[in-house]
């Protein structure tokens, strides 16, 4: 017997209280200590089917970051990534994400702009777009999105030449 187990006092169901110089140590005996999980077991393995399509499509239809996803899904961002991790979906640099999103939001900007002659500050206003992004997707030109729905029509000069 070790001496822990000699000195033990009140031992019931394999917890025993121990008094040394002053000091209360409890000693649990190994039946007594609650059951782990096995390692494979994690979170992301419970998290049903349907729910992991949901996540991918939010991060790949959606644009959402991570963070985003996590907030609407009521999850942890580091669960998504690991679900992510899991299935084998890449992960989409923030460069190329706003990039992404800049291609999305420009027919509606364009459309916007050139075709309905909505000022910048408006479509502030009633889209929530802030200048600087309108600027920046205008900027970058038709050019740089190649799945276009909406005609290319330049803004005519006004003065008539």
């Amino acid at each position: 017997m070790s001496a822990v187990a000699k000195n033990a006092v009140g031992t019931r169901g394999g917890v025993g209280k121990r008094q040394d110089q002053g000091l209360n140590y409890y000693v649990f005996h190994r039946d007594t200590l609650p059951k782990t999980q096995p390692r494979y077991l994690t979170k992301v393995d419970q998290i049903p089917p349907e729910v992991v399509d949901k996540l991918i499509d939010m991060y790949q239809k959606d644009r959402l970051t991570l963070m985003q996803i996590a907030e609407k899904m009521g999850m942890e961002w580091w669960t998504v990534k690991e679900v992510f991790k899991k299935h084998g979906i890449e992960r989409i640099s923030l460069t190329e994400r706003a990039k992404m999103k800049r291609a999305k939001d420009f027919d509606l900007i364009y459309r916007l702009h050139f075709v309905e002659e909505v000022s910048v500050q408006e479509i502030y206003q009633k889209y929530g777009f802030s200048p600087p992004y309108v600027r920046s997707v205008l900027k970058e030109g038709p050019e740089t999105y190649k799945s276009r729905s909406v005609p290319i029509k330049m803004k005519q000069d006004k003065s008539g030449s």
